[in-house]
Order: C-alpha cells, then sequence, then structure tokens
C-alpha cells in the first residue's frame, strides 16, 4: 500500500517507520517528466536514480527524516550546455545542512495521513 501526500508534489510515501524521538519517511518520486533547470526543455529520458536525506526541523521533540528517491534525466537539447540534470521540487528549500519545508503543515500533514 502507498501513501499519497498533497502536500509534496511529485512524490508518494511507499513505507514509514517510527524509531526513538525520529519519524522516517520513504518518499519516491512520481514524474514522468522533468524541465531543464537551464533551458527549459521538458524531458522524460531518465538517467539514473538515487536517494536523497532529508532532515527537517524537529516536531515536539520528534526529528524527522525523509529519504527521497530522485531521478536524473538527460537533457536532449542541442542548444543547452546541461547534458544531465536533477528532478526538483518546489516544497524543498535547502538551508545550510539541514532543510526547511515551503509549506509548513507538510510534515504534519506526512504524520497525519492515512493509508489509501
Amino acid at each position: 500500500m502507498y501513501i499519497v501526500l498533497s502536500s509534496f508534489e511529485g512524490v508518494e510515501c511507499v513505507s514509514s517507520f517510527q524509531a526513538v524521538d525520529t519519524h522516517v519517511y520513504i518518499l519516491k518520486s512520481i514524474r514522468k517528466s522533468c524541465s531543464c533547470p537551464s533551458c527549459g526543455n521538458l524531458s522524460s529520458r531518465i538517467h539514473s536514480r538515487y536517494i536523497r536525506f532529508v532532515r527537517d526541523l524537529s516536531i515536539q521533540q520528534v526529528s524527522i527524516h525523509l529519504q527521497l528517491q530522485v531521478k536524473k534525466f538527460f537533457c536532449d537539447s542541442p542548444a543547452c550546455s546541461t547534458r544531465i540534470f536533477t528532478e526538483r521540487f518546489v516544497w524543498l528549500l535547502i538551508v545550510s545542512t539541514k532543510n526547511k519545508l515551503f509549506a509548513g503543515s507538510s510534515i504534519t500533514n506526512c504524520i497525519n495521513c492515512k493509508l489509501v
């Protein structure tokens, strides 16, 4: 069973578990294509996949960890200097070594989500 997260556009939660003072959510990208950040060309040709580890600020003394499987795509535009790029997520803002989520309620929605 999958958990669908409406606050996290482009991903679904495939599993989650709890450890002492920690919630871990394993997320997977569900996008079929992505725009090149350099030229804007839409690409559906996948180069590879890898796992990003995102640690968010604690909620009520509970640490939140996201394991996000993202894709790298090829940019096939001959005029573009970027050949391979990683998909990006609007809801994720990188700040130093920790991350903040754009939508303040996103993690709360994830914790309270129900199996579909």
